[in-house]
């Protein structure tokens, strides 16, 4: 038996370009359609030396379309951060490149 599932998009953004150290920010991620479902949104930080170095990876749950997650950058540097929707039963599977975040 056949299934379909609706496609997706999905987008991520910081609440903000800039921050400072220890600035208290959000990074959103949304999916359309307005779909509900788990969200995997991996950030990671820029090093000098050797590039970009992952961070951590913070799970969250889309509802209506819209996951948030609190973020305070611990580091003066570049940040990025990347969002992938899991899907659902009904919608399928999507993710998005990275949005950037400067702290300084």
């Amino acid at each position: 038996m056949r299934e379909s599932r609706t496609i997706t998009s999905t987008s991520i953004s910081f609440s903000a370009a800039k921050a400072a150290p220890g600035q208290g920010l959000t990074i959103e991620a949304k999916v359309s359609p307005a779909e509900s479902g788990p969200v995997a949104i991996e950030i990671e930080r820029f090093d000098p030396v050797f590039g970009w170095q992952f961070y951590r990876e913070v799970h969250a749950s889309v509802s209506g379309g819209a996951a948030s997650v609190p973020f305070t950058p611990p580091a003066v540097g570049r940040w990025r951060a990347k969002a992938t929707y899991e899907g659902s039963r009904t919608a399928s599977p999507s993710a998005v490149g990275f949005t950037y975040l400067l702290v300084s």
